[in-house]
């Protein structure tokens, strides 16, 4: 079965922001990304799809090289940066489809980990928080040691010593969504 060639991505730009329009591998429409207006001449030559799923990098640049596709982020385009095992690309505000330099930074692999949310099937809805019998307990992972916050009564008091101390260990990285 041949398949149907993607044409370019839709680019409107709004001002100060671009929004391209994403496909999925069924070419049909599926998610607005957003650039800076100034970048849309680094990326306008791709063509852009979307990958879906938890953990999956939710946008993606195909190009041609040397005959076959090669799939690079937006985000390296963006930041004029190769992809590496070493460094990362960070949304500041967790939103793979916000590319606008403001919201993306360089970063470690554990520090990007810092910045991801909890578990979809955590009942507590909140990292580092967990039922334990009749109380709530916090704890936070820090350089691959866990250190123990205490046993509270409510779910918002332990929620807030997470928080807590994610600012203190990670700094700009914590996420403290409430």
């Amino acid at each position: 079965m041949m398949q149907k060639k993607r044409s370019r991505n839709k680019i409107k730009i709004k001002g100060d922001v671009a929004e391209i329009t994403l496909h999925c591998r069924d070419h049909n429409e599926r998610a607005l990304a957003i650039i800076d207006s100034e970048d849309v001449s680094k990326i306008k030559d791709y063509r852009w799809c979307v990958s879906l799923g938890r953990n999956a990098i939710p946008a993606k640049v195909v190009g041609r090289t040397k005959g076959y596709e090669r799939q690079i982020t937006i985000q390296h385009i963006i930041m004029g940066r190769k992809p590496s095992r070493h460094t990362m690309i960070d949304h500041k505000n967790r939103n793979p489809l916000d590319n606008r330099k403001y919201n993306l930074r360089l970063c470690t692999n554990t520090e990007n980990c810092r910045n991801s949310k909890g578990w979809d099937n955590s009942k507590s809805g909140c990292k580092g928080v967990k039922k334990r019998g009749n109380s709530w307990g916090a704890r936070i992972m820090v350089n691959r040691k866990e250190i123990w916050l205490g046993s509270f009564k409510s779910q918002e008091e332990a929620k807030l010593a997470y928080i807590n101390a994610a600012v203190k260990h990670f700094g700009e990285f914590a996420m403290v969504e409430i």
